[in-house]
């Protein structure tokens, strides 16, 4: 937003601003910045459908947004996403790695024993505790299949709540109040209705209005002291719905807000002659705010004037939801509406084309409108019939309306969908939704005397918290921490208690860890006695009870007869063994200072044993009765000696005591050899320079003597493993339930680095119309939302 913006008025009568700066409006000021201080996250998943089979999986994406700064949040790297019953019990948890603002996850249907029913999903991080607000994302999945629910049983008495929701909270006599309209049913989904009324005492008909398709609707009347008014709704086939107007205020102030020009949002602000005897010449304030970024600038009531036009700059606003309060003479907030500024500078268009067919797969090209220094898709390819995809959210609805809305919104991505613009842009823009959702997220009491504070600390990684039991500093003073999996290791230095602390640490879940003891002054390791502790751990949590979607929705869940037993084939498959050459693996430590060596038939038949070929790479061996040890001659004498070269073998650090399994060890049992002379990247453990041993499994020294030197540690808290997308094996791509619930195909991150165009390949269903639904995210914060749909 930017620091100044114009606010011209126009009375009946000219009215001139004060042009002094407005001290008294400091502390409102201070209160805003304090409260938007912290930056707040804001979380999308995109899921690869919503409504899924036993035998499938629910993949997703997720993203990561700074509301503040409208770039991706790249503070926390650990995203805790939970999966909840129809109860609201917790049935699965994962932590997922993110960076750069995207990450990925998956949950196994059937590892899980999921049955059919209605779930939710929460995504939330560790920092967001800091915040009174909920900003944790959720989302609705069903699996399919036979189950009945007592919420849509025919018994069960329908119930409907019809509100009327006064623009700017307040009902005012003798001046004209716009009024929002909502009608929603017992499971709070919006009812739409074709005719309503709005009656005076005598039953006579004031005005007349209907709803668009989420029961959202907006009449304008002029109310008169003493009446009273009431608004009834006629429903097809059903009993009319009457709810009576709250009491009207005969003194305060109205507001009501055009957002129809294309270059200023318009307010009205008007009072009656009641109220202006009392506040004419004091001085009000109007506030435009989004995320701490505020103007404000003070007006007047003048003698015989009774409403004053405010036209605002668009420009000066914020992409997405912002938010107009007014104030009165004591800077106390009496007014509040939300409006909406389009996103276009913060969004990015995109196209899909058949790029080639290949018969048994089909090949498509995504282009940008813009070139992007960096960013990621993730697209679900579904069948243009799917009733599967019913997410209620897109990454545009979650970055830039949901986080400003108190309630939950329906169809939520509806507002940003590029279909019927006009239709859209009324529906959000204008009055329909923002006109009903009343004040906003932020309560001004909490702006006040409860600004959030910096309680809970992003996370990023894991800690490895250990103790060694009956330390003795004279035999330990260091200890290692080592991974195969993901190639870390580690030397921490010991407190004079015997505790140590690993941070930063990027490990999966169910990963082992292998911890051992070291005493610097002659290098000795030993397997040490400990007690560790891997923070943070899961905390096993609830959430209220879910409502099930209502069955007068068409298509809103499936039918209870689906069978999935026909819709997936259960044919087994005939053993096939495979064969062909080993692999060479590229290791992702590898650098400019380490050379990766693959031990292959060539180096077995030219070298017996190890010692005898890493003479050959530039290392001297000196060899005792039954010891051995390596240096490196690169190596420059120092007044204690030559510092002799490290070896590990399987991640484990060899000392001298078992240097004699060096003596024995063979090439043929030799996977690969990571040299590093230099020792850069191993502190002063490696001083002398590195050799990395990695056996082969058939290598018998794997479970004895080498994990005898340290402790293993079974990790039960880590980062969750993704899983590539596979589609279960389908009956058949043609029939009506593939193309009502199957899934084509699941790109969870496209990469695009200083491009604008990139393509992929899925099998080729024949399928007659496909959508491709893409959800995106750029490192300059750009989003890209599309729903496209192609005939191959």
């Amino acid at each position: 937003m930017q620091k100044l913006f114009s606010l011209f008025v126009f009375l009946f009568t000219c009215i001139t601003f004060s042009q002094t700066p407005i001290h008294s409006f400091e502390r409102i000021k201070e209160a805003q910045s304090n409260f938007f201080q912290l930056d707040r996250e804001n979380i999308f998943l995109h899921f690869n459908k919503t409504k899924f089979v036993p035998q499938e999986g629910v993949w997703f994406t997720a993203y990561s947004y700074s509301s503040k700064n409208l770039l991706p949040h790249t503070s926390t790297t650990n995203l805790q996403v939970k999966l909840f019953d129809k109860s609201g019990k917790e049935v699965a948890s994962k932590v997922i790695f993110i960076y750069e603002g995207v990450g990925e996850g998956f949950f196994d249907i059937t590892e899980l024993g999921l049955t059919p029913g209605i779930y939710q999903i929460k995504a939330s991080t560790n920092y967001m505790k800091n915040f009174r607000e909920d900003l944790a994302f959720h989302e609705t999945i069903e699996i399919l299949g036979n189950y009945t629910s007592a919420e849509n049983s025919p018994s069960v008495k329908k119930a409907y709540d019809l509100q009327m929701l006064p623009e700017g909270g307040h009902f005012l006599t003798n001046v004209n109040n716009s009024v929002g309209v909502k009608l929603i049913d017992q499971n709070g989904k919006g009812v739409e209705f074709l005719n309503a009324e709005l009656k005076n005492s005598k039953n006579e008909t004031i005005t007349n209005f209907k709803s668009n398709s989420f029961g959202l609707a907006k009449f304008n009347f002029t109310p008169t002291v003493g009446e009273k008014y009431k608004v009834v709704v006629y429903l097809a086939n059903e009993n009319n719905i009457t709810s009576s107007l709250p009491p009207i205020n005969t003194k305060g102030i109205a507001l009501s807000v055009n957002n129809l020009h294309p270059t200023q949002v318009i307010l009205s602000i008007q009072t009656n002659r009641e109220t202006l005897k009392e506040i004419q010449q004091k001085p009000y304030t109007v506030l435009v705010h989004q995320n701490g970024n505020m103007n404000a600038m003070e007006f007047l009531f003048p003698n015989n004037n009774t409403q004053v036009i405010l036209p605002i700059k668009k420009s000066s606003l914020n992409p997405g939801v912002n938010t107009i309060t007014i104030f009165n003479e004591k800077k106390q907030p009496i007014l509040e509406r939300l409006v909406y500024k389009e996103i276009t500078a913060k969004r990015i268009d995109a196209s899909v084309s058949l790029k080639k067919n290949h018969i048994d797969s089909l090949e498509y090209e995504v282009q940008l409108t813009d070139n992007i220094k960096k960013g990621s898709l993730s697209i679900s390819v579904l069948p243009s019939a799917t009733k599967s995809y019913t997410s209620t959210q897109s990454i545009a609805s979650a970055f830039f309306l949901e986080p400003y809305l108190k309630g939950q919104v329906e169809n939520a991505s509806y507002y940003f969908d590029k279909e019927n613009p006009r239709q859209r842009f009324y529906d959000l823009d204008l009055d329909l939704l923002l006109l009903t959702q009343g004040w906003s997220k932020y309560r001004w009491n909490d702006v006040f005397n409860h600004p959030p504070k910096n309680f809970y600390e992003s996370e990023v990684g894991f800690s490895l918290n250990g103790k060694v039991n009956n330390y003795n500093p004279k035999k330990i003073d260091q200890v290692y921490v080592k991974s195969n999996h993901s190639g870390l290791f580690e030397v921490i230095e010991l407190d004079n208690t015997g505790n140590f602390t690993l941070d930063s640490l990027f490990v999966i879940k169910t990963d082992s860890l292998y911890i051992g003891s070291i005493k610097k002054r002659n290098d000795k390791t030993k397997k040490p006695q400990l007690f560790i502790t891997a923070l943070p751990k899961n905390k096993v949590e609830s959430i209220e009870r879910l409502r099930l979607p209502t069955s007068n929705k068409k298509d809103v869940y499936a039918p209870t007869n689906f069978n999935t037993k026909s819709f997936i084939s259960d044919e087994v498959l005939d053993t096939v063994i495979l064969q062909g050459e080993n692999i060479n693996r590229v290791r992702s430590r590898s650098s400019a200072f380490e050379d990766v060596i693959v031990f292959d038939e060539d180096i077995s038949n030219f070298y017996q044993f190890f010692l005898d070929y890493i003479i050959t790479k530039g290392y001297d061996v000196i060899r005792g009765i039954n010891n051995v040890s390596i240096r490196s001659r690169r190596q420059v004498s120092t007044i204690n000696g030559v510092i002799p070269t490290k070896v590990f073998i399987d991640g484990m650090p060899i000392d001298y005591e078992f240097s004699n399994m060096l003596l024995i060890l063979k090439t043929k049992d030799i996977e690969e050899v990571i040299l590093n002379k230099s020792g850069v990247g191993q502190g002063l453990f490696g001083a002398g320079g590195t050799i990395e041993i990695i056996t082969k499994k058939s290598y018998g020294y794997k479970n004895t003597k080498v994990k005898e030197l340290a402790l293993k540690y079974e990790l039960q808290d880590g980062f969750s493993s993704n899983k590539s997308f596979y589609a279960p094996k389908y009956s058949s791509f043609s029939s009506e339930d593939f193309q009502k619930y199957g899934v084509i195909h699941w790109v969870p991150s496209l990469n695009f680095d200083n491009q604008n165009s990139k393509s992929f390949k899925f099998l080729n269903t024949l399928t007659e119309e496909i959508t491709f639904y893409i959800e995106g995210l750029t490192t300059e914060g750009k989003i890209i939302s599309e729903k496209i749909n192609i005939k191959p």
